[in-house]
């Protein structure tokens, strides 16, 4: 059985913490990226180091046919496809919807909603043939929230969440596990956009916990659903935020 795990956007921020979890964990790490090849080498050689196989491969999966060409040459290079985490993304633009630029809308769309059906469409047929697989996709804390300023990025997250919760039991029957992973705030650099606008201590008080998250932590939630402990998971979201945030922050 295959080991391989695909992580697309995998080598920055929480991407490359879940490619180094599932390489410690023992998986061959595929990782996605779009433009960044010497962030995407770097990541490769560390998930190397743990002693893995691991590839960068080149994609935008906003492109359907690149995001299949993108699963084809995956498993055809490392010999197969056990899993996918649907890691790439783009931040918001703290905006209130009625002054949110469409162009801005459709790229959050594209990358957000579209690349995660995208790499989970083209991925599924590897899964089904073998009765085995996940497919987990990374959603957000901003679709329990929603705060002012987050409109088309809460949006394109729940949408993530429902394409889960409907591709989770769709696949059941075929041994694939579907789930999704929503982060709060972590020290990545979209993270950053949020804790330099407003402040590492004011960001902080309205977390429970009094802390952003540690991208690791995100690794270690992925890396729990891709075992087979998580087999009788699916369709399910799960949250990974300190408690949640407390008073919303203004855009």
């Amino acid at each position: 059985m295959s080991k391989v795990v695909l992580v697309t956007g995998g080598s920055r921020g929480l991407g490359r913490a879940i490619s180094l979890e599932a390489a410690r964990e023992g998986y061959d790490v595929a990782i996605n990226y779009r433009g960044n090849a010497a962030a995407a080498q770097d990541a490769v050689q560390a998930c190397r180091a743990a002693g893995v196989r691991a590839e960068a491969f080149r994609a935008d999966v906003a492109d359907y046919l690149q995001a299949q060409q993108l699963v084809s040459d995956v498993a055809g290079k490392m010999g197969g496809l056990y899993g996918v985490v649907a890691n790439a993304g783009v931040g918001p633009k703290f905006a209130y919807l009625a002054d949110t630029d469409p162009g801005d809308w459709k790229r959050m769309i594209d990358v957000n909603v579209h690349g995660v059906f995208h790499i989970f469409h083209a991925a599924a047929p590897h899964l089904i043939r073998q009765q085995r697989g996940r497919l987990i996709a990374i959603s957000s804390y901003a679709t329990k929230v929603k705060n002012p300023g987050f409109g088309p990025y809460a949006i394109s997250k729940s949408a993530v969440d429902a394409l889960v919760a409907v591709m989770g039991k769709e696949l059941a029957q075929f041994g694939v596990r579907v789930n999704a992973v929503a982060p709060g705030l972590f020290d990545t650099e979209m993270g950053r956009h949020v804790i330099d606008r407003y402040g590492i201590e004011a960001v902080s008080r309205t977390i429970p916990a009094q802390r952003v998250g540690r991208p690791q932590e995100v690794g270690w939630l992925v890396a729990f659903l891709l075992s087979d402990k998580a087999d009788y998971i699916t369709s399910d979201v799960f949250h990974i935020n300190g408690g949640g945030r407390g008073v919303p922050l203004k855009p």
